[in-house]
């Protein structure tokens, strides 16, 4: 309504100003000059403002949609640090991450051992599980709540984790080599991708990581 309020004036303001090409006396040619130039100025100051009063509540929806969102992604990530770090300790756990980044998430790229370790702890920790159905709860409301007019790269995070909890919930916990290393690349393939959602949420909310 606004844009269409803003070009209305901007259409009022051609008539003075085609006056003051088509006069000759320079008091009117001033007047008109005037008048045409403080339409354009007013036509300007309504398009500044209304692009102002959306940015303002698209920052305040997305800074909600980051407080829907932030304790299920929060719970899950610090849960599975939590355990890793109990397990494997900070610096190994960094360096088994950075393996499977340095892999393109191959998980054959990490030792055996270390992905059957792994595998347990998913496979062992009930509350984990319930921590992976919470976060596949928030992002289906999430989704549904971007859609594609917010951020393409926030939707298409949410989908790509989506996706991978439905991969993550058909393996089955047997045990089995094939399910051993399914498991050890969709959990970490999850927290990537639910912390690229976090992480492009808070940009667009113009929240700051603390320290």
């Amino acid at each position: 309504m606004k844009i269409i309020l803003a070009i209305v004036i901007f259409a009022l303001s051609l008539p003075p100003l085609i006056a003051a090409h088509n006069i000759t006396d320079s008091v009117w040619i001033s007047f008109f000059t005037g008048l045409s130039s403080s339409l354009v100025m007013l036509g300007v100051g309504v398009i500044a403002v209304n692009f102002y009063l959306e940015s303002a509540a698209r920052q305040g929806a997305v800074k909600a949609l980051f407080m829907l969102s932030q304790r299920a992604i929060r719970d899950f990530h610090n849960d599975w640090i939590a355990a890793c770090w109990a397990k494997f300790g900070r610096e190994e756990y960094g360096r088994i991450g950075q393996e499977l980044i340095n892999a393109k998430l191959d998980v054959t790229a990490i030792k055996k051992e270390t992905r059957i370790a792994i595998y347990q702890l998913y496979a062992d920790s009930p509350s984990l599980r319930n921590r992976v159905i919470e976060l596949e709860s928030m992002l289906s409301e999430l989704t549904r709540m971007v859609g594609w007019s917010l951020d393409a790269k926030l939707l298409t995070a949410c989908l790509l984790a989506r996706s991978t909890i439905a991969e993550l919930k058909a393996v089955p916990l047997d045990k089995s080599d094939e399910s051993i290393d399914l498991v050890v690349e969709h959990i970490f393939h999850l927290d990537g991708t639910t912390q690229s959602a976090r992480s492009t949420l808070m940009k667009l909310a113009g929240i700051k990581e603390k320290d």
